[in-house]
């Protein structure tokens, strides 16, 4: 007797080989290496424009938010020279992979805050890839002061 969970185990394993096996008659077929699927993530001499999100997005300008602004950049965390990432001018204080592997960066708050105004600035990151090429990506945030309702 054949039982449910063996039965879709197996089928499991011979879907992936199946899967396996058309990668490969493609790759073959079409002369494509493993990586001619990913895209190429820089043009030429010019930065490679990453997505970022900086957190948080409101910064109070004249109150300690935790002592961080925290940058999430769509970059693997490999591919990044670490000295090489800046805030609008200040260096990473720290830098680490995500879950997905993709860089976060903390700058140190006061720092950022003592370049910038009030009202909505827009914060630039920029750093340098493994392979030479550089990369920049950039982000409107709310700069305001609090006002002590007393």
């Amino acid at each position: 007797m054949v039982r449910f969970r063996d039965y879709h185990e197996s089928m499991g394993v011979h879907m992936m080989k199946l899967l396996s096996l058309l990668f490969a008659m493609l790759t073959a077929l079409f002369g494509l290496s493993g990586n001619a699927f990913q895209p190429s993530m820089y043009s030429g001499d010019s930065d490679m424009v990453v997505t970022i999100r900086i957190a948080p997005s409101v910064l109070i300008l004249d109150k300690d938010q935790g002592g961080d602004i925290t940058v999430h950049v769509e970059i693997p965390y490999t591919q990044v020279i670490r000295d090489s990432v800046f805030l609008s001018g200040t260096p990473a204080r720290v830098i680490f992979p995500d879950n997905r592997g993709n860089l976060v960066a903390k700058f140190d708050e006061i720092c950022v805050k003592e370049k910038i105004d009030s009202g909505y600035v827009t914060l630039e990151l920029r750093g340098e890839a493994t392979d030479g090429n550089t990369f920049c990506g950039s982000e409107k945030v709310l700069a305001i002061y609090w006002r002590n309702p007393r």
